[in-house]
């Protein structure tokens, strides 16, 4: 499945997701130019590309992500629990496969005991809930969808 989010929203991507319970991960792209009154004179700078990534496994959100943010935005979450320390004592995932290392962090202070359960899943709930706000505003861009979900592994792996 893929479009343009002039023809259908994030919304109603997301319900024909849910509905179909697919398993896969979406990606939404768009390229935003600087608001009028932000440019300087002269000719407008070039689009600079976002993009997003939202998995989801039997129509289900697993995880969101702006690859953009990288870490900062789990560093920030655990400022919050007062957990600093605690992404520094884990070691970076070098040789992984994975291409989303903010999950796999979250998932080794998990299995380290270093982070609950239940901080655990409020720091994903509201990294999805961040890129989800980000996304229902757009109206321009482009969507698709592919099947399988490799790209996360599940918590046994970690």
């Amino acid at each position: 499945m893929q479009g343009s989010l002039s023809e259908i929203d994030t919304r109603s991507i997301l319900e024909l997701i849910e509905i179909g319970q697919k398993t896969g991960t979406l990606l939404i792209e768009t390229s935003s130019a600087p608001s009028v009154a932000a440019r300087p004179l002269g000719p407008l700078p070039p689009p600079r590309p976002q993009s997003w990534l939202i998995f989801v496994r039997s129509g289900r959100i697993l995880y969101a992500i702006d690859p953009h943010h990288n870490v900062s935005c789990l560093q920030n979450y655990l400022r919050f629990y007062k957990l600093e320390s605690a992404f520094n004592s884990i070691e970076a995932l070098s040789g992984s496969a994975m291409s989303i290392p903010e999950y796999g962090y979250l998932w080794s202070l998990l299995a380290r005991n270093l982070l609950s359960p239940a901080q655990g899943r409020q720091i994903l709930y509201s990294m999805v809930q961040e890129v989800l706000f980000d996304l229902m505003r757009l109206h321009q861009g482009s969507f698709s969808f592919s099947s399988g979900c490799d790209a996360i592994p599940p918590a046994d792996h970690v």
